[in-house]
């Protein structure tokens, strides 16, 4: 999924709601896991992003993740 630029936006992943609240910056650990991670996670948002949730519910595997 592309997650760049969605602050506001909604990702369903089965029943779960989160707000996107911003990026994930990645941090200088992930070089310990390879080196030249940090620098590959920094663009377009991969290292991840950030989120309030919205509602209480149980995610499964297999569970279709969607933009709302």
């Amino acid at each position: 999924m592309t997650l760049e630029e969605t602050v506001g936006k909604i990702l369903q992943i089965g029943e779960l709601k989160i707000e996107v609240t911003g990026e994930t910056v990645p941090c200088k650990l992930m070089n310990e896991v390879s080196e030249g991670l940090r620098e590959a996670l920094k663009p377009s948002w991969r290292g991840g992003i950030t989120g309030s949730v919205i509602n209480d519910c149980l995610v499964k595997k297999g569970d279709p993740v969607s933009w709302l």
